[in-house]
């Protein structure tokens, strides 16, 4: 474990693989205002983001950062307990390929109906038919789709994808309200500009009104100048919105997973999702009620069950929860990258990425999914050594399908 302080809080990082971009990330975050009092924990599998690091927990109080939570709002795991095993991997995959769209493609006709015309920003949204129809795929990266296979020899679904261009469009209209707030001015300083045009005018210097107010505005730029833009907050009605929008991102992810499982199903065994014993478990959202932010991190309340993908090859944790209060109640999401996309694309082959992946039935290990292969990822052992403290683990299960995005 490391502990790494920053001008208003001190950190966890509860492991010492931790690549120095994560470090500088971490250390950025620790001296932003809204840090104080946040109790910053970081998980094992913590790695550097796009302006933050995968794997923060911190509680919010008075504004948050939405880029903290990230694009890919509400994405999650669905778990399927299966009560049938998967015995024609062919069939399997080619049911998937033909009618789960993946990467960028989408639905040509809605699946399912979700109301997104009740999020506060939705007139800002682009092309509101195009996310109704996107229910019900999957995404590229490290989305995917898994038969896993349990000591018993029971067969898991597990389906990993999020709130696709939803998400995304909703943290940009946030953080778009965040960038202006950072730069033009919050409550605060219009209040002040406020009171001081009603005094000045009241003494008759009306006169001194421009030169007096960019004063202000320049103490106030000067104030905010090391707060970065990927780190600006919403507060006050914004951060209100924002809460109440991104619990519908989970809401719309939860049911794009829903369906997926509905889709494959329904073509395989005949039966619906819900004639299966299931459950989420989710790694981009705020627990509104806990007031607990967690970017690429799940939550770990006492027996709470938790799933924890490490790789392609090595398949996932089952484990209950320990409700630690130190851990803020988390855990890690994954194994975490320990090289980014691009170093993995240069400096894996293929001919390996397939060897590792041997007795694993699939039809997407190639050069488009290079960047997805085991090797790109922390050691799975040093995950399961890590958690103790937070997670009670039931059985790793070992992976026999898996599908994700390929060209």
């Amino acid at each position: 474990m490391l502990e790494l302080s920053g001008k208003y809080a001190l950190a966890k990082v509860f492991t010492d693989d931790i690549e120095e971009e994560a470090i500088s990330q971490i250390i950025n975050l620790l001296n932003q205002p809204f840090a104080k009092d946040s109790n910053p924990r970081f998980m094992p599998d913590v790695h550097a983001g796009k302006g933050c690091t995968i794997g923060t927990t911190m509680k919010i109080s008075e504004c948050t950062c939405p880029n903290l939570v990230g694009v890919d709002i509400g994405c999650g795991m669905l778990v399927i307990e299966l009560d049938e095993r998967i015995d024609d991997f062919r069939r399997f995959d080619e049911i998937i390929h033909e009618y789960v769209p993946a990467g960028m493609n989408i639905h040509d006709k809605a699946r399912a109906k979700y109301p997104i015309d009740t999020l506060h920003c939705y007139a800002k949204l682009r092309n509101p038919d195009y996310l109704i129809r996107s229910i019900g795929s999957l995404g590229g990266g490290n989305h995917f789709i898994e038969i896993d296979q349990s000591t018993d020899g029971r067969h898991w679904l597990i389906i990993h994808t999020g709130s696709r261009n939803l998400g995304k469009q909703v943290c940009e209209i946030y953080m778009d309200i965040a960038a202006e707030n950072m730069e033009y001015g919050n409550r605060a300083m219009n209040a002040a500009c406020d009171e001081l045009i009603r005094k000045l005018k009241a003494e008759g210097r009306s006169k001194e009104i421009s030169t007096e107010l960019a004063k202000i505005k320049e103490e106030y730029r000067k104030k905010n100048a090391a707060v970065s833009k990927d780190l600006a907050t919403v507060s006050g009605n914004d951060l209100e919105n924002y809460l109440h929008d991104m619990r519908i991102c989970q809401e719309y992810a939860m049911l794009n997973r829903e369906t997926i499982a509905d889709i494959i199903l329904s073509r395989y065994f005949g039966k619906k999702l819900s004639k299966f014993t299931h459950w989420h478990c989710i790694h981009n959202y705020i627990d509104v009620d806990q007031r607990i932010l967690r970017k690429g991190s799940i939550s770990a309340q006492k027996d709470e069950m938790v799933i924890i993908p490490l790789n392609m090859r090595d398949g996932c944790i089952i484990g209950k929860g320990k409700g630690n209060p130190d851990w803020n109640f988390s855990g890690p999401h994954g194994a975490g990258r320990k090289m980014s996309r691009a170093a993995a694309k240069q400096n894996l082959n293929v001919e390996s990425f397939e060897k590792s992946m041997e007795g694993i039935y699939s039809t997407t290990v190639n050069a488009s999914t290079l960047d997805e292969a085991p090797a790109a990822y922390k050691n799975a052992d040093e995950i399961i050594d890590n958690v103790s403290e937070s997670i009670e683990i039931i059985e790793v299960i070992r992976p026999v399908y898996n599908f994700k995005a390929s060209e």
